[in-house]
């Protein structure tokens, strides 16, 4: 993050782009009539015309999607990022996995993402981290529980959690292979 503070551009554009899940093309294309409001609120006064864009070029044009994304890697490059396997869509990515790290509902994340499928949203989750299993297994410890669930190790999280995967898939089987009948039935 430190490396934003030597780019007020990409600054703005980052952050915006973390904070508001927006593809680069979308920020691209923001006017200061969007944010209007924020703007007279913050200054009292409109400090630009309603058409000119937020992120334009130095001539106050459309900034390129290409271009944009070059700038992206130069910036990465003379802070030493160039091999970090950073992108543009890194940004968007960010956003949805803050709200998937924050317990966040998938159906929420793919209707502020934007995604007409809530698999596509999927594709970008990458919360799996150790506490995140761990606190998923506490939820289900508590949820099911008839008394108040003492503390288990990492160890015992893990193999409740694969026990139920494992009576999820079970319950999967049974559903697809129900449905496999049904069908057959059907067509019969």
């Amino acid at each position: 993050m430190k490396a934003l503070d030597t780019s007020p551009f990409m600054k703005a554009f980052c952050m915006t782009a973390i904070l508001s899940g927006g593809r680069p093309a979308e920020l691209l294309a923001l006017k200061w009539k969007d944010y209007r409001k924020i703007q007279e609120e913050i200054f009292h006064t409109s400090l630009t015309d309603d058409e000119d864009y937020i992120f334009a070029t130095n001539r106050g044009e459309l900034r390129s999607y290409q271009g944009t994304r070059h700038m992206f890697e130069k910036f990465l490059a003379v802070n030493g990022l160039s091999n970090s396997g950073i992108h543009l869509y890194c940004l968007r990515h960010t956003f949805s996995n803050d709200l998937f790290a924050n317990g966040e509902n998938p159906r929420v994340v793919q209707l502020l993402m934007g995604h007409s499928k809530v698999t596509t949203t999927m594709i970008y989750n990458t919360e799996n981290s150790p506490k995140s299993l761990s606190n998923a297994v506490d939820k289900q410890n508590q949820k099911y529980a008839e008394e108040k669930p003492t503390q288990t190790t990492d160890e015992q999280k893990q193999k409740m959690l694969l026990d139920i995967i494992k009576r999820n898939n079970l319950r999967l089987d049974d559903l697809l292979a129900a449905a496999i009948k049904e069908q057959d039935d059907f067509e019969m």
